[in-house]
């Protein structure tokens, strides 16, 4: 099941909708943020549309989350979604099932731009790998 749920304003932590929700289903957040017009968020796009074992992968692990989907300036001004002033796109941020948001969970892809996932297979695996210490990290709590 994947789940995109919209910030209400600009003024809302963390689209308070997928905090409430995160907390509810003890699930933590994966989100995306991208812009219409980059180009690098235009070829994720495309590989997500594309289908394939990436997409897969991404799509079933995307039960176990709640996925925020942040276009154009949805988001703008949430410091979490700029972990370590990551201002650069597509990017994609986690957090706990509390809200919390986890910089350290970071791709591979390359070192320079840690939250940048250059296709839905590299974004899969860490949703894989990271999700019991998500889970177990907001236990602790």
């Amino acid at each position: 099941m994947y789940i995109c749920v919209k910030p209400k304003s600009r003024s809302q932590p963390l689209c308070l909708q997928a905090k409430e929700l995160a907390k509810q289903e003890n699930k933590p957040i994966v989100a995306l943020v991208h812009k219409t017009w980059c180009g690098a968020c235009k070829q994720l796009k495309k590989d997500f549309q594309s289908g394939g074992a990436g997409v897969d992968r991404v799509v079933k692990a995307s039960a176990s989350y709640i996925m925020v989907n942040l276009e154009d300036d949805e988001g703008e001004g949430i410091s979490d979604l700029k972990p370590e002033g990551a201002g650069y796109i597509p990017r994609v941020v986690f957090f706990t099932p509390d809200g919390t948001a986890r910089p350290d969970i970071k791709s591979k892809a390359n070192p320079n731009y840690a939250y940048f996932y250059p296709n839905a297979d590299s974004l899969g695996q860490v949703m894989e790998s990271s999700l019991s210490m998500l889970k177990s990290s907001a236990s602790e709590l």
